[in-house]
C-alpha cells in the first residue's frame, strides 16, 4: 500500500488537503466555537471601550487624568499580542488584537494631544527638567 491509499478522508466541508471549501460553514466543534465567540469577544471588548472614549473626547480634564505610562504599556504589549497573532495565530487572533490594540492606541493619542495642547497655551516656559508628555504643573 503506497502512501496516499492511507490518507484518511477530510472532515466534511473541507478539501481533500484539509483547506475549507469557499462558501461552506465550517463543521461545528468545540475549537470552531470557542474561535468564533473569541472573535465575538474582541468586538464585544472594543465595544466597552466606548464609553472611555466618548468620555475622554468629551472632557479634556479626562484626558488629563490618564495614566500614558499605564496607557503605553498597554499599548506596546498589546502590539506584541498582534504581532503575534499576526504571524502565529488565526484570523480570530488577529482581529480582537487589531481591535484591541486600535482601542488603545486612540486612548493615547487623545491624551498625547492633550497634554502637547496644554503645554503649548501654558505661559512661560515649561520647568526645568519636565517632560512635555507629563500633565502641566498649574501654580496657584
Amino acid at each position: 500500500m503506497g502512501h496516499a491509499q492511507l490518507r484518511r478522508p477530510a472532515p466534511d466541508g473541507c478539501l481533500p488537503d484539509g483547506k475549507h471549501r469557499p462558501g461552506i460553514l465550517r463543521p461545528m466543534t468545540f475549537a470552531n466555537a470557542l474561535a468564533n465567540l473569541y472573535a465575538m469577544s474582541g468586538i464585544a471588548a472594543c465595544a466597552c471601550y466606548g464609553p472611555q472614549l466618548l468620555r475622554l473626547m468629551r472632557s479634556a480634564d479626562a484626558r488629563r487624568s490618564m495614566s500614558l505610562l499605564s496607557w503605553g504599556g498597554w499599548l506596546a504589549l498589546g502590539a506584541i499580542a498582534l504581532l503575534y497573532a499576526a504571524v502565529l495565530g488565526s484570523p480570530e487572533m488577529v482581529l480582537v488584537n487589531g481591535l484591541n490594540w486600535a482601542c488603545q492606541a486612540v486612548v493615547v493619542v487623545l491624551t498625547v494631544a492633550q497634554r502637547l495642547a496644554d503645554r503649548k497655551t501654558q505661559k512661560g516656559p515649561a520647568p526645568c527638567g519636565a517632560s512635555p508628555l507629563e500633565p502641566p504643573v498649574v501654580q496657584a
